[in-house]
């Protein structure tokens, strides 16, 4: 129905790969997205990571993530978290949901530093608006393309290739089979 999915990136299997067994996962929906649509790079958690306390009926999901606010963990949730929390109108197998038990979820977030600036929104579907119209996804796009169609990371020598990559995409005229079949024909 309208209103609930927006893109692939809303559809059943991301939601439910990037869940837990019993939960949806804010951290590892969040991190999903600035890793692999947004090419940020995350460093592992640091030693001693405390577990999350069980869920808790009387407890909203972002009150029980607050933990993440502090110590050695809050530079890291803070660019995933809020990210996550908007795909919680979906549960862990990517069913639509507005409750969470006894709770109206809260899928309100914000994407730091995406363009260089931080972008608020009220759920996935305002989400993917602000990532479609992204020229950091767009670059990333092209670079997952790009190490997908030659089975390696970029290096200093493709950046031309990849840089008349972005300005193809974004011309009023761009399309993704134009984009492969200019990475295609590239020396």
């Amino acid at each position: 129905p309208d209103g609930q999915r927006a893109g692939i990136l809303t559809l059943a299997a991301p939601l439910a790969a990037h869940s837990v067994e019993s939960e949806p996962s804010p951290i590892l929906r969040g991190k999903f997205i600035r890793e692999r649509i947004m090419c940020d790079h995350l460093p592992p958690p640091p030693g001693g990571v405390p577990d999350l306390p069980p869920p808790d009926p009387n407890t909203t999901k972002k009150d029980r993530f607050a933990m993440h606010a502090k110590g050695t963990c809050a530079g890291c949730h803070a660019l995933m978290d809020p990210i996550g929390f908007g795909f919680e109108n979906y549960d862990n197998v990517g069913s639509y949901r507005t409750m969470d038990g006894k709770f109206v979820v809260d899928s309100k977030g914000t994407i730091a530093g995406l363009d260089e600036q931080d972008k608020s929104f009220n759920s996935a579907i305002d989400m993917m608006t602000l990532l479609s119209e992204s020229n950091q996804v767009r670059a990333c796009l092209i670079k997952q393309f790009f190490r997908y169609a030659v089975a390696r990371k970029e290096n200093d020598g493709d950046a031309k290739v990849l840089a008349d990559a972005l300005t193809g995409l974004t011309t009023s005229d761009s399309n993704l089979k134009k984009l492969l079949v200019n990475m295609a024909t590239s020396k």
